[in-house]
């Protein structure tokens, strides 16, 4: 059993999951429509970053990478603990918001980059760090590819979190619209591909309790939506009638759907030294 696992080629079944997985891969330009909502719920609705970094557990002499920045949802809490951040990501809307908040907070030591993986990043002017991290951005077609690249700008250790499992996305959710659902390669496949590189690396994992309530079954569709790409009126109107049924109404004047599961990320990290 053990030969078999290993015969597995780990990069080419991550990108059949990715392909496959009920939520691909989006382009720039879509992140670049989404990024002030995205940017208002990972700022409100999370303690993710909080816990990342107490994984982390930063240093003041550390200048840290941040492939697939985002709004700064990790790299403006971490300027605070370390010497500078470089922050990575592909979306030049994302940045904008970054930089704004940068200068709102008055925030010096965060540089924006616009880049992706495939491209040079030495020419974008990023050098190597002290530390590299990739938080819940793990989005290169080419898994080998993004890992090594990952190692090559690091001189001390690589952080990765990636999903666990369904990640934030509720199966049931997807399934009551019409469609099939099918998850998207959760962090066993980078385990295993580290593995087969010669990376052992370490696990930990961040737990989010989901109660997430809405105002009315409007709030509800708002709020659960952005699960189904590009959904239908049909579509919309059988997750409406899913909501009907199976919302709870609570105390607080607030509704509940029941059963919601805990949000896990795998963080995985190793030292290159």
């Amino acid at each position: 059993m053990t030969e078999k696992i290993r015969s597995i080629d780990w990069n080419a079944a991550w990108q059949e999951a990715q392909q496959a997985c009920s939520r691909p891969a989006r382009e720039a330009s879509f992140w670049d429509s989404r990024a002030s909502s995205f940017a208002a719920h990972a700022r409100h609705k999370s303690d993710y970053p909080e816990q990342f970094i107490e994984i982390v557990r930063p240093e003041p002499h550390w200048h840290v990478l941040d492939v697939g920045c985002g709004p700064g949802t990790v790299a403006i809490p971490m300027a605070e603990r370390v010497a500078s951040v470089t922050a990575l990501d592909f979306s030049g809307a994302m940045l904008n918001i970054l930089q704004t908040a940068c200068d709102e907070n008055n925030i010096s030591n965060i540089r924006p980059v616009l880049a992706d993986w495939n491209d040079d990043w030495r020419a974008k002017g990023v050098d190597t760090h002290d530390v590299v991290f990739a938080s819940r951005s793990l989005v290169c077609g080419d898994l080998t590819a993004g890992l090594v690249k990952l190692n090559r700008f690091t001189a001390k250790r690589v952080y990765i979190s990636h999903l666990v499992g369904e990640g934030p996305f509720d199966s049931r959710i997807i399934e009551a619209s019409g469609r099939s659902f099918q998850p998207c390669p959760d962090y066993i496949y980078v385990l295993n591909l580290l593995y087969q590189l010669g990376i052992y690396a370490s696990v930990d994992f961040t737990t989010h309790p989901v109660n997430r309530t809405f105002d009315d079954i409007d709030d509800a569709l708002d709020e659960c939506r952005w699960m189904i790409q590009d959904i239908t009126p049909a579509e919309e109107q059988r997750l409406k009638a899913f909501f009907e049924k199976n919302l709870i109404f609570e105390e607080n004047n607030r509704w509940k759907l029941p059963g919601m599961k805990p949000v896990r990320w795998a963080v995985i990290w190793w030292d290159t030294q």
